[in-house]
């Protein structure tokens, strides 16, 4: 994944796995870590915001 991929992630909607639920959230920035591409969400509805590696999280469609 280039920088630019990750970088236009930034701002997206997306699904965040949590446990057997899935949790809209909004993509606020993103990092590499340990080689790993990590993202920070806040939840749609709610508060708080967490970092979270790429494979939890699925891409929305624009509109969908």
């Amino acid at each position: 994944m280039s920088i630019a991929e990750i970088a236009a992630r930034i701002g997206s909607p997306a699904m965040l796995a949590a446990e057997a639920f899935l949790v809209p959230v909004e993509v606020k920035d993103a990092k590499q870590s340990y080689g790993r591409v990590r993202y920070l969400v806040t939840p749609v509805g709610g508060a708080g915001e967490a970092w979270v590696d790429v494979d939890r999280l699925t891409w929305q469609e624009v509109g969908a």
